[in-house]
C-alpha cells in the first residue's frame, strides 16, 4: 500500500476529529459550527476520495467519487458562512447581507447534482467533472465562493 492511498483517508480522519474538537468549548459561537460544518464537508470529501482511489473497479470507483461530490458541494456555503461569522461582533448583520448569496450557495450545487443523479450516471460518466454544463456551474460555484471567502478573512 503506498502512500499516495492512505493520506486522503489520514487527512479526512483528521479533517474529521478537528471538527469534533471544535466543539469543546464551552460558549458555542455560530463561527464555532459553521467551522465544523465546513471541517466535517472536507473530511467526508477526503476519504471518500481516498476510498475510491483504493477502489478495484471502475463502479466502485463512480460509487465512492459521487458521495465525495455531495460532500464538496456543501464546502462553498459552509466556509462562506464561516467567514462570515468569525471574529466579528455584528455578524448577524453580515449574515443578513449575505444571505441571498448563501442560499444560492447552498442550493445551487444540491440542485445541480439532484438534476445530474437523477438523469443517472454510469460508468463513462467517471470523469464528467472536466467537461459539461453542471460541472461548470459547480466549478463556477466554487471558484466565486472562494474569491468571497478570501474576500471576508
Amino acid at each position: 500500500m503506498t502512500p499516495f492511498l492512505i493520506v486522503p483517508i489520514v487527512a479526512g480522519v483528521f479533517s474529521l476529529l478537528l471538527a469534533v474538537s471544535s466543539l469543546a468549548r464551552r460558549k458555542r459561537t455560530p463561527a464555532a459550527w459553521f467551522f465544523f460544518a465546513g471541517m466535517i464537508a472536507l473530511g467526508l470529501d477526503s476519504v471518500f476520495t481516498g476510498l475510491s482511489f483504493r477502489a478495484a473497479q471502475l463502479g466502485d470507483v463512480v460509487a465512492w467519487l459521487l458521495p465525495a461530490l455531495v460532500a464538496k458541494s456543501f464546502v462553498p456555503v459552509t466556509w462562506l458562512a464561516f467567514s462570515l461569522t468569525y471574529s466579528r461582533t455584528n455578524y448577524r448583520e453580515f449574515l443578513k447581507r449575505w444571505a441571498l448569496a448563501l442560499a444560492f450557495l447552498g442550493t445551487l450545487p444540491i440542485a445541480v447534482l439532484s438534476v445530474r443523479w437523477r438523469s443517472g450516471f454510469s460508468v463513462e460518466d467517471l470523469w464528467w467533472l472536466q467537461s459539461g454544463a453542471a460541472a461548470t456551474v459547480l466549478n463556477s460555484v466554487l471558484l466565486i465562493s472562494l474569491v468571497a471567502i478570501l474576500m471576508n478573512l
